[in-house]
């Protein structure tokens, strides 16, 4: 039941997708770079592309692939718009991006943006 609505909530995305195999650390350790500069450049400063949105970060995962997610503003229930996540897999750690946003015009620049956060930079 459970991958029924894993694949059920994979077909509402879109097919667009970013993977990336990055330096050698641990998955969580990525993400918490990339939630850092998410949260300072997109949403401290107040880039207009994420006016209408907020980030909720997915760091303590069972599954081992912690995540961000990116959803509306003032809906609970919305889904995101954006899901950036890492995982170990075949002994390397790769980062990846979906969703909607990554469609929209301003998609090539954010995940360009993710992917250097996930590569280490600090720049916005």
């Amino acid at each position: 039941m459970k991958r029924a609505v894993i694949l059920s909530f994979a077909a509402m995305l879109p097919l667009s997708a970013c993977v990336t195999g990055i330096a050698n650390l641990a998955p969580v350790t990525v993400m918490k770079g990339v939630t850092r500069q998410a949260k300072t450049c997109w949403f401290d400063q107040k880039d207009p592309r994420f006016a209408d949105y907020r980030l909720q970060a997915e760091l303590t995962s069972f599954s081992n692939r912690p995540r961000i997610l990116v959803v509306p503003k003032g809906s609970r229930s919305a889904l995101p718009v954006l899901i950036a996540q890492a995982e170990h897999r075949d002994g390397r750690t790769t980062f990846q991006s979906f969703g909607p946003l990554l469609d929209s015009p301003q998609g090539p620049s954010i995940a360009q943006e993710l992917d250097a956060w996930a590569n280490g930079s600090r720049t916005c």
